[in-house]
This record gives C-alpha cells, sequence and structure tokens, in this order.
C-alpha cells in the first residue's frame, strides 16, 4: 500500500497535463443533462400548447389526464434508464454509453416533430425560451434536439475512459487514452500503475452477501440515502416544474405565462452555479435543511394564493405576483439542496462493495417517485382544489426537514473511513484491500476517470 502513496504523490509533483482535450471530453460528456434538461423543460411551453391546440399546426390534441402522461412518461425512461446505465457502461465503456445514450434522446425529438439540470438547468432555460420564442411544439421539438446531437457528434472525437480500457485488459489503448486526456508528451505511466492498482484492489475487495446488509455501516446508510431519494421527488419539483405554465395560467399572474417560465428558468440556473461555490463551505446537512425549509414555506405561501383564489377572495386578487415570487424561492431552494446533495450523499455515505447496486436502487426509487408525483398532480387538483397538491407536497418537505434533523449526518470533509465509523459500534480498521486504498488516497488524490 505504501506503493500507492508514492504513485499518488509522483502524479502530483509532475509538470501540469493538458487541460484542453480534457474540457473537451467534459463538456462532451455534460452535453448529457443539458439534454435531458430540454426533455424536462419541453413540456412546460409545449402543454398549453397541445391541450388548447393554439398553434394549428395539426390535429393532434392532448386532454388534461393525457398531459398528465405526457409530462410524467419522462420517469418510466429514467426507471428504465438508470439500471441499464450500469450495464452500458461495464460492456461498452463510457464513450460507448454515450453515442448509445444519444440514439434514444434523437428518436424522441424525431418522433416528435414528424407525429405530433448546471446543465440541467441550462437545458431547462434553453427548452422554456425557446418555447416562448417560437409558440411552436413542433419546431421546439426540433432545437430540443439540437444539443443532441452536438453530443452525439463530439462523442466520436473524445477517448474511451482509461480506467474501463485497463480494466479491459487494453493496456496500450488505455495509454493512447491517457496521452489524449493529459498531453502527447506527458509521462503517464505512473498514472497507469495508480490505476491499475485502484481496479486490482477492486477485484480483491470481497463482493456483498444479503446477510451484509444487517452490518450497521451498511444498513444506517440505505436507510438515510434511499428516503433522501424519495424526499427529492415528493418535494414536487417535476409537477411544478412540468405544469409551470398552467400554474402562471391559472394564477392570472401580471407577467405573460412565457416570461415567467424563463425567470424561473433564470433562477434556476444562478442557483445552481450558486451551489457549486458554497456545498463545501456551507455543509451538506446544512443545505438540505435550508432547501426543505424554504420550499416547504414557498409551497405553503403558494397554497394559500390558490385557497383564497377558489374562494373568491378579493385578497387574491391584489396578490397576483405572489405565485411568481413563491415558485422562484421553491426553485431556488431546491437547487441550492435537494437538486444534488442526496445524489453527492450517497457517493459518500454508502460502502464500495454495495455503492453500484445502491445507486442502481436510489434511481429506481427516484424515477417511481418522480413519475407517480407527476401523473397525479392535475387529478389531485381537480379532485381537491388546485392548493390542495401545494399544501401536499408543503408536508412533504416538512418531513424532509425533520428526516434530515434527525438522521442525516454531515460528512462535509470526512474521508470514507471517517464516515463509515460514524455507523459502526466500534471504529475499526478498514476490513477491504479497496476501502484501505480508497482512504488512503482520498485527501491526496482525486479523480473518477475521465
Amino acid at each position: 500500500m505504501d506503493q500507492i502513496g508514492a504513485s499518488t504523490s509522483a502524479i502530483l509533483d509532475r509538470d501540469a497535463p493538458s487541460l484542453l482535450p480534457q474540457l473537451f471530453a467534459t463538456l462532451v460528456a455534460s452535453m448529457g443533462t443539458f439534454s435531458m434538461g430540454t426533455v424536462i423543460g419541453y413540456a412546460a411551453p409545449a402543454s398549453p400548447q397541445l391541450v388548447d391546440n393554439s398553434t394549428h399546426v395539426s390535429n393532434l390534441h392532448i386532454t388534461l389526464e393525457e398531459n398528465a402522461w405526457f409530462s410524467s412518461i419522462m420517469s418510466i425512461g429514467g426507471l428504465a434508464g438508470g439500471p441499464l446505465g450500469g450495464v452500458l457502461m461495464k460492456n461498452l465503456g463510457r464513450k460507448g454509453t454515450i453515442i448509445a445514450s444519444c440514439i434514444p434522446y434523437l428518436s424522441g425529438w424525431i418522433l416528435i416533430g414528424s407525429v405530433a439540470q448546471l446543465n440541467l438547468s441550462l437545458g431547462i432555460l434553453y427548452a422554456f425560451t425557446f418555447g416562448a420564442a417560437l409558440n411552436h411544439w413542433p419546431w421546439l421539438a426540433v432545437v430540443c434536439m439540437l444539443p443532441t446531437a452536438m453530443h452525439l457528434i463530439g462523442a466520436f472525437f473524445i477517448k474511451e475512459s482509461p480506467y474501463v480500457l485497463l480494466a479491459k485488459g487494453r493496456n496500450e489503448e488505455a495509454r493512447e487514452s491517457l496521452h489524449f486526456y493529459r498531453g502527447k508528451n506527458y509521462n503517464v505511466e505512473n498514472e497507469m500503475r495508480y490505476i491499475s492498482e485502484f481496479l486490482n484492489a477492486t477485484k480483491q475487495n470481497k463482493k456483498l452477501q444479503l446477510k451484509d446488509l444487517k452490518k450497521p455501516y451498511i444498513l444506517k446508510p440505505l436507510l438515510i440515502c434511499l428516503p433522501l431519494m424519495f424526499f427529492q421527488q415528493f418535494s414536487g419539483i417535476s409537477p411544478i416544474t412540468f405544469n409551470m405554465i398552467f400554474i402562471f395560467k391559472e394564477a392570472g399572474s401580471t407577467l405573460s405565462d412565457s416570461l415567467s417560465s424563463i425567470i424561473i428558468g433564470v433562477v434556476e440556473v444562478v442557483s445552481t452555479g450558486i451551489v457549486i461555490f458554497i456545498i463545501d463551505k456551507a455543509g451538506r446537512r446544512f443545505l438540505l435543511f435550508l432547501s426543505s425549509g424554504c420550499t416547504s414555506l414557498s409551497l405553503m405561501g403558494l397554497g394559500i394564493f390558490f385557497y383564497l383564489k377558489s374562494n373568491n377572495s378579493e385578497l387574491a386578487e391584489t396578490l397576483r405576483w405572489l405565485p411568481l415570487l413563491t415558485i422562484t424561492i421553491f426553485i431556488f431552494s431546491y437547487a441550492i439542496g435537494f437538486a444534488s446533495i442526496p445524489g453527492m450523499i450517497l457517493n459518500e455515505l454508502i460502502p464500495p462493495n454495495i455503492k453500484e447496486g445502491a445507486v442502481s436502487t436510489g434511481a429506481i426509487i427516484k424515477w417511481i417517485s418522480s413519475f407517480i408525483v407527476t401523473v397525479t398532480f392535475s387529478p389531485l387538483q381537480q379532485a381537491l382544489g388546485d392548493f390542495s397538491a401545494y399544501f401536499f407536497f408543503c408536508g412533504m418537505n416538512a418531513l424532509a426537514f425533520v428526516f434530515c434533523f434527525l438522521f442525516v449526518p454531515e460528512t462535509k470533509g470526512k474521508t470514507l473511513e471517517e464516515i463509515g465509523a460514524q455507523f459502526r459500534k466500534k471504529e475499526r480498521k478498514p476490513s477491504t484491500n479497496l476501502e484501505i486504498y480508497t482512504v488512503k488516497t482520498t485527501k491526496s488524490f482525486t479523480t473518477d476517470g475521465v
């Protein structure tokens, strides 16, 4: 293990590698979340046009009930795609998975055009902005297809991950890949050895057995992380994003529906950018408190407004600005906490030997929850009143606040071993080669592979 520490030190002591290929590869890879943002954002401007048939571009017309399925069906795709992603990366590699993932994206946009959150948030704003400018849902689908096309084209100009190549025994290709990302004249041999040692430690790591789930350092993190994925979606983010223009129409906002949605999109981008700079200073736990508390209060305000409106209160007429304000606060609050921190905590709390299964399970819970809350949003409003859904999500966010206060630990600045020790009755030394290796190198060298 001393050799591992020496090899990582050597990596840090050498000349800085070339950054341009790494930045290009990062941009190409991140276009996937931008494309996802366009999918999320597309429903908000397109749904009213499809319900009202206001653009008269075809005979296609959907009811409010059908629109609930139109807005929520993406979650079914996410449910299937989450577990499939791990299998694809293992067999096709990162590059192959990027290319393969573009096919359903492109197919979906092509079908819409002919038949009918930082990058994710940018994608949502992108769809909101063009939705307002075009006011034509088939052309909006074409415009939303462009980022995925760029994603696909860019994927052909990057190299496969050296981690994947070394895992498959393709050492020379891995060396070429490292030279591509680090620079032609960069000495990659120490990093090659580092990656090989990591992969060997992974192979030697004891596989999880069902009885191991009873161990506190495995069971307790799971009982924290998986409910966080549930609360992430039951915050109401998906139905409110998908139905935003309907909400503004019902509220009778003084601003146009499209302009209001663009403002929300800008707020989401800005807040997502802010969290990048404050997350390691403020801490995960505090941001979850702030996020769940403020989303709960903002939805309470939105629920009160629609309650007053449903009772024909004169006060509602003077508060027509309130929905825009409360939804702005809601989006900002969600973005600084529950948008990204549950996934981050999952990666920090879950031991390496069960991480793959935990991530897949978390994805399943996330997309099932997203589907349920989105498809039931409109029926709940129609059955119990517009305000009922907002009060429900207000309660769920309040419950999330209590859960975080009682059970979620702070992980800021802690190693995997220090985090794991919190869940054991007695602190012990790392039991597996991978755990020893990970703890030893966490503070000195951090990389997930390109």
